[in-house]
């Protein structure tokens, strides 16, 4: 059922797009896209803002993902509790610097409504993550934790 859905909207698809295809072959002028408004011409800006975040974000990621590895290996190595303590802050530190270079981008380019939309998206999403979406509504109720053992 769930193929022979797939099938006739990639039919109706095809169809509606066949017209389309056909004058542009030809060389008719066609109407350009209802998604060339104003509104989404900054598309291209907002990508190049992205891009340019990502690129900012790259070294403290890095700086996160050593100081998270470090942590590990002391575990590992049974480290004393002041080295993980000074690890720990390390980790804490680069989140936090983390967290503020994103909050700082959205502060700069969305407005306050599309950041509240995007933080309960994002609360949606961590739910659904944790096992409180689809499962929780149909019954199923959340799986027992086990105890740690000793080599955990």
């Amino acid at each position: 059922m769930k193929y022979w859905m797939q099938a006739v909207l990639i039919a109706a698809l095809a169809l509606c797009l066949t017209p389309r295809l056909r004058a542009q072959d030809e060389g008719e002028a066609s109407q350009p896209p209802a998604a060339a408004s104003p509104s989404h011409k900054d598309d291209g800006a907002m990508r190049q803002a992205w891009q340019a975040e990502r690129e900012a974000l790259k070294p403290m990621r890095r700086q996160l993902r050593d100081a998270v590895l470090k942590l590990r290996d002391q575990l590992q190595d049974n480290a004393s509790d002041q080295d993980l303590l000074a690890s720990m802050s390390r980790v804490k530190q680069a989140r936090s610097a983390l967290q503020e270079q994103r909050e700082k981008f959205l502060e700069e380019h969305f407005t306050v409504k599309q950041r509240a939309q995007m933080m309960v998206r994002m609360a949606r999403r961590g739910q659904q993550a944790m096992g409180h979406g689809r499962r929780m509504r149909q019954g199923q109720g959340r799986r027992p934790m086990r105890a740690p053992q000793n080599g955990d």
